[in-house]
């Protein structure tokens, strides 16, 4: 009992503390509700009245709250809703004050044409946002007094000077000068021009758009008119508050239209050298201060430095490049191996020191009188460099062009005078070349070629100078690489000649048969000059035709020898054929060649051959055939081809002359020898036999044997006299009678 007392008094106990507990929770939130309820409906009201613009950006994007002062700063009304996306388009650069509201930071930006510092502040809790504090930093004073500058003109030069020299690329140094203007002084239109040695112009550096994204362009022209080179003349700043009322220059001569009303230019200059301009502009007249134009006096310096030192990073950076390039072009010597490899090298080598889209070489061959592309050549497809070629005709303007060895400049290549004479213009036109330089390959006085460079990677503009000179350094390295290339070549295949000959030579003397000595002459001499297809013909004086040798066919013309196996020498296509003329035939054009007889035109049709070396045989200072060798690839045999040809033609007419006199030898001994042995049989018949059908006999099988004849006849006649009118009485008879 006294348990369950106990425990009474437990609970009773318990139950008043909770009754205090809630009383005095609800009596607190009841004294809290007022206050609660006033912080949410002015929840800044607290807040102190100061000349900084206030936002507070809800992490969504929703302005929560903005101030009078950021009102007036953004052109809002009273009761106008603020909207992030809005208040954006008043800012330049945009993106620099998206930064601010996405996250903590402190950037410059212009509003209204006003210089902006921000500060930003993340404010934690459930729900984060973002306090943006904006002011305009104090610059009149310092820019007015250079005794007294103030801590924020510090500070912005400081932050300019760092910003542009991070970098000494040409390109990222003008972006980041174009970048900190910008975020200094608002314009419409900004440039930086850069003075080009030389070519002796300015090149104008601005932001472009391409597929919604910004860039750095550059162009020759200009956007600001007169006032450029008036800059650049008088070495002086210019301020234009209304293009419109200047009295001292004129915007543009030909047109009232005054695209820039405000304007502001300043020259750059670095060691009393001027390097460049850089000029903003506004459409609304009266934007500039003179507050923007001492600001902008303050940076030009640095920016000027700058730019110098980026220059002159280019140029060694470029002179680097083109030690490394043309360490590289004498290297690529050593890569001849193949003709198309050879080349490979060459252009791999050189087109890291030209801004080019297209490369290439184009070499002359004396021989043919002939001006050809080679493979690889790039920025023409491979199938237009095969066609890639013209003949230079004696006397004519095209070889003059070659005989003057001179540098060819275009800005146009379809239309120009020179590509017309040396007859190119068409595939300037099929590979769509614009500016385009021709740079003579010379070599010891001799013209080898031309050294082909055509439209920039950044558009259309002038060969520069230093471009042009470049060219030259390259291309008489390129020529002295090109010629020692030729000459090696050229031993080798006086090598290769020598050798395929003396294997040839060494054939014919040999006891190997005349087919045999055809038939491996022809592959000795077709693996030499790397022909397609190639055929020997031979003059038959017991049948009067000149026929094709089958086994010295080489390549699959099978149906076409069928179509034209045998020449008769009373056809009167004969006495044009190379046999009968004893003249050569070379031809880089069968196809549209009006040389080609008919007898020889079913193999060119079918078999699609372009080129074709024809070398007659001559036995005795008489056509005993010829030799024909082929090739699918236009204009392919040379001179130097001919006279290997020739001399395995006379290899093969010495085996031809020896064969026949061989055979002729060989046969009369033979007979001389069966005709003795036959006398020796029958002289030793006769004396051991009396038998007079068994003597006969043995002569007349003796008989057949020597003259290989089928038949025979012995007949014996009666040696009684005959009545006249009769035939004598045969005693005796053998054979088919």
């Amino acid at each position: 009992m006294d348990t369950g007392i106990q425990s009474g008094l437990i609970l009773v106990a318990f139950g008043l503390a909770l009754t205090v507990l809630i009383w005095a929770l609800t009596r607190w939130a009841l004294r809290s509700q007022s206050s609660w309820q006033a912080a949410i409906k002015n929840p800044l009201a607290e807040m102190p009245d100061h000349e900084d613009a206030v936002l507070l950006i809800h992490s969504g994007g929703r302005v929560d709250y903005i101030n009078a002062a950021a009102q007036k700063l953004f052109g809002l009304t009273e009761n106008e809703t603020p909207n992030l996306e809005r208040l954006a388009r008043r800012t330049r650069p945009s993106d620099v004050f998206w930064k601010l509201c996405v996250s903590e930071g402190k950037m410059r930006f212009s509003i209204g044409g006003r210089l902006i510092e921000g500060v930003s502040y993340q404010i934690p809790g459930a729900d984060p946002v973002i306090l943006l504090s904006l002011r305009q930093p104090e610059l009149s004073s310092g820019l007015a007094d250079a005794q007294d500058v103030s801590g924020s003109v510090l500070r912005i030069i400081t932050d300019f000077g760092q910003a542009i020299a991070e970098n000494l690329n040409l390109d990222a140094t003008l972006k980041a000068v174009i970048e900190n203007v910008e975020r200094l002084v608002p314009a419409d239109i900004l440039e930086v021009k850069v003075w080009e040695q030389a070519s002796q112009i300015f090149v104008s550096y601005r932001f472009g758009m391409r597929n919604g994204v910004s860039y750095l362009e550059s162009s020759a022209n200009t956007r600001f008119g007169n006032y450029s080179p008036y800059i650049a003349e008088q070495g002086k700043p210019l301020f234009v508050s209304d293009t419109q009322k200047h009295k001292g220059i004129r915007f543009l001569e030909e047109t009232d239209q005054y695209p820039i009303r405000s304007y502001i230019g300043i020259p750059l200059q670095a060691g009393g050298e001027l390097v460049g301009l850089l000029e903003v502009g506004q459409i609304a007249a009266d934007a500039y201060s003179q507050e923007d134009l001492g600001l902008l006096q303050l940076i030009a310096g640095q920016a000027a430095v700058a730019i110098r030192n980026a220059l002159l990073y280019e140029n060694e950076q470029r002179r680097a490049m083109e030690l490394s390039g043309l360490a590289n072009l004498a290297q690529s010597a050593g890569s001849l191996q193949n003709r198309k490899e050879f080349f490979a090298a060459l252009v791999n080598s050189i087109q890291p020191l030209f801004a080019i889209k297209t490369l290439g070489f184009l070499l002359y061959d004396e021989d043919r009188r002939v001006l050809e592309g080679q493979n690889p050549f790039e920025g023409i497809p491979s199938h237009i460099v095969d066609i890639y070629r013209t003949e230079i005709a004696v006397d004519s303007p095209a070889s003059n062009i070659i005989k003057a060895q001179k540098t060819i400049v275009t800005q146009d290549a379809k239309t120009d005078e020179k590509w017309e004479e040396l007859r190119i213009h068409n595939i300037a036109q099929a590979a769509s070349l614009r500016e385009s330089a021709l740079i003579p390959l010379v070599s010891s006085g001799r013209f080898l070629g031309y050294l082909q460079l055509s439209n920039h990677t950044q558009g259309v503009r002038e060969f520069t100078k230093n471009e042009l000179h470049l060219m030259d350094v390259v291309a008489n390295q390129a020529a002295t690489i090109i010629d020692n290339a030729n000459l090696v070549q050229q031993t080798r295949q006086r090598a290769r000649r020598a050798e395929t000959m003396r294997r040839v030579a060494s054939l014919v003397s040999s006891s190997a048969t005349i087919e045999e000595t055809i038939h491996f002459s022809l592959r000795e001499l077709v693996q030499l000059i790397q022909a397609d297809s190639a055929i020997v013909f031979l003059l038959d004086d017991d049948e009067g035709a000149l026929i094709a040798h089958e086994s010295s066919i080489y390549g699959n013309h099978d149906k076409e020898i069928e179509e034209f196996k045998k020449l008769y020498i009373d056809d009167p296509q004969y006495r044009f054929t190379v046999t009968s003329s004893q003249r050569s035939f070379l031809s880089g054009n069968l196809q549209i060649d009006e040389r080609v007889l008919g007898f020889y035109r079913p193999l060119v049709t079918a078999s699609e051959m372009e080129s074709a070396l024809v070398v007659p045989i001559v036995i005795r200072e008489r056509g005993a055939g010829e030799m024909m060798l082929l090739s699918r690839q236009p204009e392919f045999f040379t001179r130097y081809d001919l006279q290997s040809a020739f001399t395995v033609a006379e290899q093969l007419a010495v085996a031809l002359e020896t064969s026949k006199v061989s055979e002729q030898t060989d046969e009369n001994l033979r007979l001389r020898v069966e005709q003795l042995t036959a006398l020796s049989r029958v002289n030793r018949e006769l004396s051991g036999s009396l038998n007079l059908k068994h003597l006969l006999q043995v002569v007349y099988e003796e008989g057949l044997r020597t003259t290989k004849a089928d038949c025979g006849t012995i007949t014996i006649f009666d040696q009684n006299p005959v009545e006249e009118g009769k035939l004598p009485k045969s005693i005796l008879a053998l054979g088919c009678a």
